[in-house]
């Protein structure tokens, strides 16, 4: 991505719980070069098997019946 040039701005680690390990990452690049990376971690569903809001937050626009 630096050759092209692209610079890292953001970074999504995503689990399907809190209690497993991370399955997927995200990175967002752009062309300006930031100082400060945006991390987030975010899990799929709560404990009890429900989706978490920020899950919910993210799709709403994708999925109907979340």
């Amino acid at each position: 991505a630096e050759k092209q040039p692209f610079y890292l701005k953001e970074k999504v680690l995503f689990q399907h719980t809190v209690n497993h390990a991370w399955f997927r990452t995200i990175l967002y690049f752009t062309r300006k070069k930031t100082e400060d990376i945006i991390e987030e971690e975010l899990a799929i569903k709560n404990n009890d098997g429900a989706y978490t809001t920020a899950f919910k937050e993210i799709l709403k626009d994708y999925y109907l019946h979340l």
